[in-house]
């Protein structure tokens, strides 16, 4: 079984169309006419200078327009996830019951719905040698896991913004960039006891706070303005990080804790992956 998929694989009517600014170069060379002889030739020269000049005019159009573009391309770089899959189901409602143990004991518990079966996923990483780490330990444990690669392709997008609108974007990307990292670091310095649960849940309030900025930013920035992919980027964030600020109140247990800061890790690297 190939376990390798790809956002192509599940959305293939959902691709975005790519603009690519092309740039051109030239120089303008000087020609000096004199004399009487020269009347004809200049007349007719004059009708080619001013062609040539239009010409030029045109020219210097793209320049500025594909500089532009180019100026202005916001990116999403590749990312690959290895996720663990436990065990997977026809029936979601055996998916969930197996989920609820799995939250139990620390894990993640994050159900993916794939071709007519549902996965329960207990853990995500960058590094497949870390997944495949942790897979032989559940395999230990008398669990039948699989490592599930998902591929997030690079996308790149032209808009026509300035150059404070172009900073509020990759602001965006990067604390989505960050929040996944900081997440997976949190998630594994406290399974290793390297970290105390007050000390992740700053972490936590920490990382809360620069993503409020940057969510202010774009709100006010883009409020009237449709860039669907990003607009999707700031949905699942917001809507994940009100799940973290739970995370900081004084019952939440350790094993809610770990459970909940793996179910978000997952979360964004789904968001990441699905556009």
């Amino acid at each position: 079984m190939d376990n390798k998929w790809t956002q192509e694989q599940i959305f293939e009517d959902d691709n975005i169309k790519k603009e690519y600014g092309v740039g051109y170069t030239f120089k303008k060379s000087k020609i000096k006419i004199t004399g009487r002889k020269s009347r004809k030739f200049g007349f007719v020269f004059f009708i080619f200078f001013v062609a040539l000049l239009a010409l030029i005019g045109n020219l210097a159009g793209n320049i500025v327009t594909a500089s532009k573009n180019s100026s202005n391309s916001i990116k999403l770089a590749e990312r690959d996830y290895y996720a663990i899959s436990v065990a997977n189901y026809i029936s979601v409602e055996l998916a969930s019951q197996l989920a609820n143990e799995i939250r139990t004991m620390g894990g993640a518990g994050y159900i993916y719905p794939k071709q007519n079966a549902y996965y329960v996923l207990t853990s995500i990483y960058d590094k497949k040698d870390d997944a495949l780490a942790v897979s032989a330990k559940l395999k230990d444990a008398g669990y039948k896991p699989e490592v599930l690669e998902f591929k997030a392709n690079e996308k790149k997008y032209n808009y026509n913004l300035n150059d404070n609108d172009k900073q509020v974007l990759n602001n965006l990307i990067s604390v989505f960039d960050e929040s996944y990292k900081t997440l997976s670091n949190i998630s594994y310095s406290f399974d290793k006891k390297e970290s105390t649960l007050s000390a992740c849940k700053q972490k936590i309030l920490d990382l809360i706070d620069k993503y409020d900025d940057v969510y202010e930013n774009y709100i006010s920035t883009f409020n009237e303005t449709d860039l669907n992919d990003f607009d999707k980027l700031t949905k699942n964030l917001h809507n994940i990080f009100e799940s973290l600020d739970k995370l900081t109140e004084p019952a939440v247990t350790e094993t809610e804790f770990t459970y909940c800061v793996k179910y978000s890790c997952i979360s964004i690297a789904m968001a990441r992956f699905l556009l």
